[in-house]
């Protein structure tokens, strides 16, 4: 008897291997990105890592957010965004199609929050101290004036294949960090997707975007920050989603008790003071959530509500006010926010 109980443990034992190396995991890769970390999350099997097939394709992600920051971050001189930012009006500088399809994101995304989001603040910006490294503090008086973000500010034309940009007035220079990082968010997933990975989680900053779900056959789970203390605001639970929060506490200083953070208000070229603390956004694409959760800072809460029920398959969360904040959500949020047991 001794010769069919070996073979049946061995049988059991090759079981519980073919089960193992063919149930899914997780597989995280990070690397240094847009001022932050970027972390690809990939699903996939003891055997597909093996292969080097997750990698191979979490390493092309990877890549392609680098890419997207060689070509728009302000802070490369030979950048895209660097080299118009040099540009005299009237000029047509070439550019990477990936930058253009950003800055026309960016004008619709202007146009759709009446001017809130607007990439033309870098000026502004920088008088309070912001983006160049210096002394963050309220300027002498006066106000940098914001121009529109809309074809009387910055052209875009096509040629065939090659693509071409350019700045109108003089004094104008551009800053896609309110769009960007979502953008490169969006362009690492769908290179996954062609590469045949089924689930993942794109994490640019905070940035993200969801390719099916996580491991354990669930929706992908992301905190949202509390914006006044350590811990968590709320967890949403998104498949197939992109979510982008901004903040008032990412980025700011504090003078004679006010907090002045790094996203301004285009309409008076300061940081913004609408009250929001955190803006949170879901939507389809992390591009279009990055520069709505962006914008619904600036408005403030009523505003921001009332721009997410007008528009499809977007959903924000929003905190406003000093020490716990007041939270208040469009309608559909809800269906995204766990309930924890």
């Amino acid at each position: 008897m001794r010769g069919p109980v070996i073979l049946f443990i061995i049988a059991v034992l090759l079981l519980i291997g073919a089960v193992l190396i063919c149930r899914p995991s997780e597989w995280s890769y990070s690397i240094p990105a847009m001022g932050a970390t970027a972390t690809v999350t990939v699903v996939g099997t003891p055997l597909d890592a093996a292969t080097g097939r997750l990698k191979g394709a979490a390493d092309a992600a990877c890549a392609e957010i680098r890419r997207c920051e060689e070509l728009m971050s302000i802070f490369r001189g030979e950048s895209d965004i660097g080299r118009l930012n040099r540009s005299r009006p009237g000029d047509e500088v070439e550019v990477d199609p990936r930058t253009h399809e950003v800055l026309a994101m960016a004008i619709e995304a202007s146009r759709r929050t009446g001017g809130a989001f607007n990439i033309c603040v870098l000026p502004a910006e920088e008088r309070w101290g912001f983006k160049k490294g210096a002394r963050r503090a309220p300027p002498t008086p006066g106000r940098t004036h914001v121009p529109p973000c809309d074809g009387s500010t910055l052209v875009l034309e096509r040629e065939g294949r090659r693509c071409f940009a350019g700045l109108r007035l003089h004094g104008v220079r551009i800053d896609l960090g309110g769009i960007a990082p979502g953008y490169a968010a969006d362009r690492a997933a769908d290179l996954l997707r062609e590469r045949g990975v089924k689930g993942a989680l794109v994490d640019v900053g905070g940035e993200c975007r969801c390719l099916g779900g996580a491991a354990d056959g669930g929706p992908w789970r992301v905190a949202v920050r509390h914006p006044r203390r350590d811990g968590v605001l709320a967890t949403l639970q998104l498949s197939d989603r992109a979510v982008a929060t901004s903040g008032d506490y990412e980025d700011y200083f504090i003078e004679k008790g006010r907090r002045y953070s790094h996203i301004f208000d285009p309409r008076t070229g300061s940081p913004a003071e609408s009250g929001v603390a955190s803006a949170t956004v879901v939507a389809d694409s992390c591009a279009e959530a990055d520069a709505l959760s962006t914008a619904m800072l600036v408005m403030g809460v009523d505003a921001a509500l009332t721009l997410a029920r007008g528009l499809s398959n977007v959903e924000c969360l929003l905190a406003a006010g000093e020490g716990e904040p007041a939270v208040s959500s469009s309608p559909g949020m809800n269906n995204y926010i766990a309930r924890e047991r």
